[in-house]
């Protein structure tokens, strides 16, 4: 190697890091005692190389040098050689530094300040490339569990801890652009975990076009009364392709939360506005955007895979009655534009459909569980809690909801009964007979359980069991019959 070939491979090493991303140098810095140890090693030794016949032979490196001639031969290296397999055995310790090595703990109070420094110049994509390998070395020592380290390592990992998780606009930032990142986070069990995937889910829900919007409308693959979730739907498949990950982070609560507030302040927002206009495309394309629709679905996916994966959780189903009271307090089927006579003449129609749907679905699984599932285990067909059994919560929550709908004064009698023909239709596919005969019995039970309901309600239930396709009443007489006993003066 001549003079001008080490300049011009100096040359190089300064465009390759003038080329690499801030991350990749910010990475460097933190390994720059030994890479700055090792560079003063080297660059005296191949400038000595490089002006070997100037300096006489005058060698630091003593016998080293023994074997450098001038234009000799024998096979021995010139110095231009060695100074050029000095170069080399340089570089490759670098790569051994920095690229295949991860950071160590003596290295965390540098981690710590490189990314505070980058959240304060909000510079979150350096930040997550920088932290994201480094996050199972950080949480190991900040639990105690390295040797190792530290008491000032363990505060420098707290410190990083806190920053990813609490910092509110970098757990944005994660949440709608690195999906990867925070799933990885929240498959993490620590305590700061549990508000972070709340914020994350939250944050998800109420940004239309989130990842969660999109994962939610390409994830229609279903079997039977289940959904399948396949990798590339990252959201989902962490928390439903094993359900257990969204009951242990308790997933039903931020994300339903969110969509019980919204349509809480619907007529403050101008939301109710859109929710009572006329059906239109809403049904095909508006209702991926929409956010009441996307946490239904959101919901469905959850209590289905837990359905499927024989976990004995509810997972917070109950949430439907909170999603339909105020979607009955702002309907309205007044506004211009809107058939009144349509099978669904809003969007709030559509999605009132949807609810009841979903919890019809739940409560008809019955029919196509394999056996063996514990959540064909009845304990009772009285309409009594029983968390572990999915079918039965359906039934109980699906009630609950069915009164609220059947006494509402927004909703005309018309859409009521279009509801009630689906609850009918689905008791008439419960099995009167045989080991699945509890769950008809259940639901019958928990419609007309007198001390459940009030008077307004039996009466509008009766309404709507007279209403009921003529042609199928002979599979529903079992109902009437307990409404007969419940009201026994009625002309039922």
């Amino acid at each position: 190697m001549t003079i001008d070939g080490f300049l011009t491979f100096v040359g190089l090493i300064l465009a390759l890091l003038a080329l690499a991303s801030d991350a990749t140098r910010r990475r460097l810095l933190l390994h720059k005692r030994s890479i700055l140890f090792g560079s003063l090693l080297v660059l005296p030794l191949v400038i000595h190389l490089q002006l070997f016949e100037v300096t006489g032979r005058s060698c630091v490196a003593g016998p080293l040098c023994d074997g450098l001639v001038l234009g000799g031969g024998g096979g021995r290296l010139s110095p231009d050689d060695a100074a050029y397999l000095v170069i080399l055995a340089w570089l490759a310790f670098v790569a051994w530094r920095v690229w295949p090595r991860r950071l160590r703990p003596r290295h965390l109070p540098q981690l710590a300040g490189l990314l505070t420094a980058l959240a304060e110049e909000k510079r979150f994509g350096e930040l997550c490339r920088i932290a994201a390998p480094e996050l199972g070395m950080v949480e190991k020592v900040s639990e105690g569990k390295d040797g190792m380290a530290s008491p000032d390592h363990q505060a420098a990992a707290k410190a990083i801890q806190r920053l990813m998780h609490q910092r509110p606009d970098l757990v944005r930032f994660i949440a709608l652009e690195r999906p990867q990142l925070a799933v990885d986070m929240m498959a993490r069990r620590h305590t700061l975990m549990f508000d972070f995937a709340d914020d994350v889910l939250e944050t998800l829900i109420s940004t239309p076009g989130s990842p969660l919007y999109v994962e939610v409308a390409g994830n229609q693959n279903t079997s039977g009364p289940g959904y399948h979730f396949p990798d590339h739907n990252t959201y989902l498949h962490f928390l439903f392709d094993n359900a257990e990950h969204a009951r242990d982070i308790g997933a039903w609560e931020p994300v339903m939360e969110a969509v019980v507030e919204t349509l809480r302040q619907a007529r403050a927002t101008g939301y109710a506005a859109q929710l009572n206009a006329p059906l239109g495309r809403f049904s095909d394309v508006g209702r991926w955007k929409d956010q009441t629709f996307v946490g239904i679905r959101f919901l469905d996916m959850m209590v289905s895979a837990a359905l499927m994966q024989r976990i004995e959780d509810h997972m917070w189903l109950f949430y439907t009655p909170h999603v339909l009271a105020p979607l009955l307090d702002l309907y309205d089927e007044t506004q211009p534009g809107v058939d009144g006579f349509a099978e669904t003449p809003t969007r709030a129609a559509y999605l009132i459909q949807q609810l009841f749907s979903m919890q019809l679905r739940w409560i008809a699984s019955v029919n196509g569980l394999p056996g063996g599932s514990p959540h064909l285990v009845l304990a009772s067909p009285r309409p009594t809690s029983e968390p572990g059994n999915i079918p039965k919560s359906a039934i109980l929550a699906m009630t609950d909801c069915f009164e609220a709908l059947l006494t509402s004064q927004q909703v005309p009698e018309r859409f009521r009964h279009i509801i009630a023909d689906m609850v009918f239709r689905t008791l008439r596919e419960l099995p009167k007979d045989g080991p699945k005969a509890g769950f008809r019995a259940a639901l019958i039970a928990a419609l007309v359980e007198p001390d459940d309901h009030k008077e307004p309600y039996f009466v509008a239930l009766l309404q709507a069991l007279d209403d009921f396709d003529p042609g199928l009443q002979d599979r529903v007489e079992d109902l009437r019959a307990a409404l007969k006993i419940v009201l026994p003066t009625w002309p039922i």
